[in-house]
């Protein structure tokens, strides 16, 4: 499985997973981008999270390449609840306990109305269980691919957190069909 993460996006200082800002490039630029870096022959899919930020991008990619295309709910970044689409300078202003809260037990625990890291590895768990032994290529986020090197590398959330995930940059997952 091969696994792209979406164009940058305007967000400076923006709280965000659900929430869908808008890309910094047009989406033909950026699958402009990914094929130039492509070089895994065989993609028998694209498959996108729902969010715009990926669904055009993956909608131009499956076109090029030539294969179908499909969204999945379980490629959805972590869901921040509450502070989708708010500051974080606004959050820490207006609720300094429940960020305090949240930034020690994240991996365990989401933000109001949101989900935990654990939340997400559980979705990803599903995905890779279904699909993990597919060629697809998957347009998605930098919170799904850590996930992932969390279940298929057996790296610590803080290692995991620790990676950078470019955007627009193939990256293979070695996925295992024991999870």
């Amino acid at each position: 499985m091969i696994f792209v993460r979406h164009a940058p996006v305007h967000a400076q200082g923006l709280c965000y997973g659900h929430f869908d800002p808008p890309v910094q490039m047009s989406h033909e630029h950026a699958a402009h981008q990914v094929l130039e870096r492509l070089s895994e022959p065989g993609i028998q899919k694209v498959l996108s999270s729902p969010a715009g930020r990926c669904r055009g991008l993956a909608l131009i990619l499956a076109q090029r390449i030539g294969v179908p295309y499909a969204e999945d709910e379980r490629l959805a970044e972590l869901h921040q609840g509450q502070w989708e689409g708010r500051l974080w300078l606004d959050i820490e202003q207006q609720e300094p306990q429940a960020l305090a809260r949240w930034m020690k037990s994240w991996e365990r625990e989401g933000p109001p109305g949101g989900e935990s890291a654990q939340q997400l590895a559980d979705r990803v768990r599903s995905y890779l269980t279904d699909h993990g032994d597919t060629h697809h290529l998957v347009v998605g986020h930098a919170g799904w691919i850590r996930a992932a090197w969390v279940l298929l590398e057996g790296l610590s959330w803080q290692e995991a957190m620790n990676r950078t995930v470019p955007h627009l940059a193939p990256i293979q997952l070695p996925v295992y069909l024991n999870l």
